[in-house]
Parts: C-alpha cells; structure tokens; sequence
C-alpha cells in the first residue's frame, strides 16, 4: 500500500512522475488531502491503463467532478474500494458512475462519496435507480444533500439491491423521511446496517444473526433486530 496524504500546495506536474513510477503490485492508494484536480486523477488512473489498478483508491478531500477516466477502472472490474468523500461531484459526476456500474466486468462493492454537496436529488434518484442492478454493498452519502425524494427512491431500491450497510446520516432527511428507510431496510433481507439521523438522534441500526455480531459492532448501536 502507499499513502501520500495531505499535501495539497504540491505543483500539478510535480506528480506526474510518481504515476508513472507506480508499482504494479499495488493494492491500495491513498491520496486524500491533496488537491488533486480532474487533471491530475486522470493522470493517475491513466497509468494503469492496460495493467493491474490497485483494490483500493482513496481520493477524499480532492477536486474531483469529471470522473471519466475513474470510471474505466470500474469497469474494467480490478477496483473494488473507491473513497471519494469531500469533493466537487455533481449530478454529471453521477451518471458517469451508474455508466460504469452498469458494466458487466464491473465489481466494486464500496463506493463512498459523502460530503459532496454539489449532487442534488436528481442524481441521488439515478444513483438509487441503478443500485438493483450495481456490484454495490457498502454505500455512503453522508453529509450530503440527500432529502425525502432521494431518501425514497433509495428506499424503493433496497429490497431489489444487494446493498447491506448504507450510510445517510448528516443529511437533510426529516423525522419521516428517515422513518422511510429504516422501514426500508428492516424489510431487506441483504442489508445488515444503515445509520441515519431520526429526529435529531443518529440513529446506527444493525441486523444480528447471531450474538457474535453485536461484539464486532463498533459504532454504538441505538436499534438492533434480530434475526
């Protein structure tokens, strides 16, 4: 794994070097915290084109928006863990994400794109759209824009979707509209987590099989069934 974090007055050309001396045998990449632009990632992903592209790419706190070029290691099926929390992505940003998820080779079960403010319901009602139909298990939108509309449709798509953990809180969901996707998901066999925000106490629900489950669930819990 290799981690370059939290340098962001670093000059864009100053990286174009480190891409193209990348190990072939590398799993993870983290570059959270650098500014990176559209440009830049581009560059990176870039320089595993026709090569093995690291399981996990950590962008958060980045300049990311057009994501085309992230979108062909989606679909090429070698990245399986994408963070792009705390970046500029909008409602394009999304549907180039449903594109890719939609490809047969594609097979990332991670994706998380909280604190992106910029994505409206629009492309939170896309994103849940595809979910029936995507590798995805472990989603998070936290601290975004997420409302009641998009909070439906996500809930709409759950019992379809092999999501088991999501992640909403932080979001602009009211009391009911929260109510929705505990409902949601309570009535989803595949998923075993969702944490949201319920009337001003955040709320970590868990589906437990077995008393094991409880012991290996960090977060506090407020809501636990059992099954």
């Amino acid at each position: 794994s290799l981690a370059i974090v939290d340098c962001p007055g670093i000059p864009a050309d100053t990286w174009s070097p480190l891409w193209r001396d990348l190990p072939s045998s590398l799993t993870e990449l983290d570059l959270s915290g650098n500014g990176l632009s559209d440009h830049a990632v581009n560059a990176v992903c870039g320089a595993f084109r026709g090569r093995h592209c690291p399981e996990s790419l950590m962008l958060q706190r980045n300049r990311c928006k057009d994501i085309e070029r992230l979108c062909v290691l989606i679909e090429g099926g070698g990245l399986h863990a994408l963070d792009l929390t705390d970046n500029l992505l909008n409602d394009k940003s999304i549907a180039q994400f449903c594109t890719a998820l939609a490809a047969p080779a594609a097979a990332l079960p991670s994706l998380k794109l909280a604190r992106n403010h910029r994505v409206t319901v629009s492309g939170h009602r896309q994103l849940a759209e595809q979910l029936p139909c995507s590798p995805l298990r472990h989603l998070a939108l936290d601290g975004t824009a997420l409302c009641d509309e998009g909070g439906e449709a996500l809930a709409t798509a759950l019992p379809g979707c092999a999501l088991d953990q999501l992640h909403v809180e932080g979001t602009q969901l009211s009391h009911a509209g929260a109510r929705r996707l505990l409902q949601a998901a309570q009535a989803s066999p595949s998923v075993y987590g969702l944490c949201v925000d319920e009337g001003g106490q955040r709320v970590n629900w868990r589906r437990c099989r077995d008393p094991a489950d409880v012991l290996s669930f960090t977060a506090p819990m407020s809501y636990v069934d059992w099954c």
